[in-house]
């Protein structure tokens, strides 16, 4: 099966990894209090700017993008995915607006944290267009909104993970909470 896998809060743990750093960007880079509205999504979630997001993104993320830690089940069950001759496909909404050479920084970071893939693909907004263009069959993210608009126009299993959106159910969509159960899921898709 060709599986489509995001980085952000999917492979990686971005979130609480920025997080810190995005309060610090507010007080002494924006000159403000933060304001912390817990049913928005990162970055949203502090009432930013578009500007000031794209600030944060090239003054912040671009700098620390290498150092984020990936889900410590990830590697071991992207390799056994692998193994079961499954192809991965990295797809991720990262492009120059977040980082300077997007690729470029993808492709180490997924080098540095030994994450097996086939192909990487960047700057894919609209993933459901990757999705039919690679013929995925399982995709993989932790966004609502990736999710959801792929189950409402492509028959292809979609897994988000329960890194935030904890309370949303929606038809098409099973809920992953960690690589093992990933792997599971995926294994049984497979024996079916």
């Amino acid at each position: 099966m060709n599986i489509g896998v995001d980085i952000d809060d999917t492979l990686s743990k971005t979130t609480e990894y920025l997080y810190d750093k995005a309060i610090d960007f507010t007080k002494n880079v924006l000159h403000r209090e933060p304001i912390i509205n817990r049913e928005e999504i990162f970055p949203r979630c502090l009432g930013w700017s578009k500007e000031e997001v794209v600030e944060f993104f090239n003054e912040v993320f671009d700098k620390e993008v290498l150092n984020i830690p990936p889900f410590e089940e990830a590697r071991e069950y992207l390799k056994k995915l692998k193994e079961d001759g499954h192809k991965i496909f990295i797809i991720t909404a990262r492009d120059s607006i977040h980082l300077n050479n997007p690729y470029e920084k993808c492709l180490k970071w997924l080098e540095k944290n030994d994450l097996p893939f086939d192909k990487l693909i960047i700057g894919s907004k609209y993933k459901v267009e990757v999705c039919q263009k690679e013929r995925i069959d399982i995709m993989i993210d932790d966004s609502f909104n990736q999710c959801s608009y792929i189950a409402d126009h492509l028959k292809i299993k979609v897994f988000m993970m329960a890194t935030f959106n904890n309370n949303i159910a929606y038809k098409g969509i099973t809920r992953v909470n960690n690589w093992s159960e990933i792997y599971h899921l995926i294994t049984n898709i497979k024996e079916s």
